[in-house]
């Protein structure tokens, strides 16, 4: 393909106004379905934009009754106080807004945030793309299938557009670090988990390797989710496990730090809340053997990479590493790695249908 070819490729409509269309639809009560941390996102912005919704709608079994302020109610508590209501995805599992819509005749309509986590609002303008064509044309070619390409493309047009039909249509199944099609977990893995925040990735782990390994390497440099990450290792016994809390850079010093005692604490570019040690891997590890590792955060990872050098090339790992939160992070640590260790197979699959899912998964 020439790097013309891939530029007819990309969209080029002018991104949808969530917040206009909102504005247009103000005397129909608007719902925000979900109660985690991207809902808290979702309402943050809606709210710097004068947008208010009336409730919560949870699925399930409701464990509190108020969320950011909100009375958190059931579907059939909503749809009984209200003939018609629209509804703000508030949950990663995008493409379930198409079938509510389809399913629920009092849902008048459906609205989502293609980019939410760690705040990450923006839209991509297609001049930016275009004046770096060069650039991910260049990662497009490193991608070793067809899959892994589409994704790419559907990453950029969904991000430009506020359209997440791009990616729906790459996401077949829901995946994750260790089930997916890229390849598979042994019985004598070393995992290195950057950014465990509460073990969350770890029960992953150990229900895909059925409890057999060889080590584990855990890292999160969040205090409190360090407590609750501790917390969760003694109670559910994991042997052969070691605990960092400490960040990870490519090299040891003092950075700032957004600490929030949920998943999306990050290292701060400027003033976060407090501050945080952060060492190389290379350093942390101390050349313990590794054989696979997962990296889930927004702000560091090229910087991470680089700072595991020694052990990329001695041990050549696994790789899973979410790349979906920046446009240009991801041109980095792609080019980084093929640059570094050419002998690496580029993969990119969604772990669910939202952008910010973009997974790079890397062997050799």
């Amino acid at each position: 393909m020439k790097e013309s070819e891939f530029e007819e490729l990309l969209e080029h409509e002018k991104a949808a106004d969530v917040i206009q269309e909102l504005r247009n639809e103000k005397d129909i009560p608007l719902i925000l379905w979900g109660a985690g941390e991207v809902a808290v996102a979702v309402k943050k912005y809606l709210k710097q934009n004068n947008i208010f919704p009336v409730a919560v709608w949870i699925d399930g079994k409701k464990e509190k009754a108020v969320f950011e302020e909100l009375p958190v109610m059931s579907l059939d508590e909503i749809k009984e106080k209200y003939k018609i209501f629209n509804v703000f995805l508030g949950h990663s599992k995008y493409d379930l807004g198409e079938i509510i819509l389809e399913r629920e005749s009092q849902v008048n309509r459906v609205f989502y945030l293609v980019s939410v986590l760690y705040e990450q609002y923006r839209t991509i303008e297609y001049n930016s793309i275009k004046k770096y064509l060069h650039k991910y044309f260049a990662i497009y070619q490193l991608l070793q299938d067809s899959k892994s390409k589409k994704s790419l493309i559907a990453y950029l047009n969904s991000r430009m557009t506020n359209n997440i039909a791009y990616i729906r249509e790459c996401v077949e199944k829901e995946q994750n670090y260790f089930v997916n099609d890229i390849f598979q977990i042994g019985c004598d893995e070393d995992y290195v988990d950057v950014g465990a925040f509460n073990g969350d990735s770890i029960k992953l782990f150990l229900d895909k390797s059925q409890g057999k390994y060889n080590s584990i390497s855990a890292i999160e440099p969040d205090k409190e989710n360090y407590r609750v990450l501790k917390q969760y290792v003694n109670q559910a016994k994991v042997e052969g496990i070691n605990l960092y809390n400490i960040g990870t850079w490519n090299e040891c010093k003092c950075l700032s730090f957004q600490e929030e005692g949920e998943q999306k604490s990050s290292i701060q570019l400027a003033e976060g809340n407090s501050k945080v040690q952060v060492d190389t891997l290379d350093n942390i590890l101390e050349g313990k053997k590794v054989s696979i590792i997962k990296i889930n955060f927004f702000i560091g990872v090229l910087e991470t990479l680089e700072g595991a050098l020694n052990t990329l090339i001695l041990y050549k790992p696994k790789l899973a590493i979410t790349v979906g939160f920046d446009e240009w992070a991801m041109i980095e640590i792609l080019g980084f790695l093929n640059r570094n260790i050419p002998e690496y197979k580029l993969y990119l699959r969604y772990n669910r249908c939202m952008p910010a899912c973009l997974m790079l998964y890397a062997m050799c």
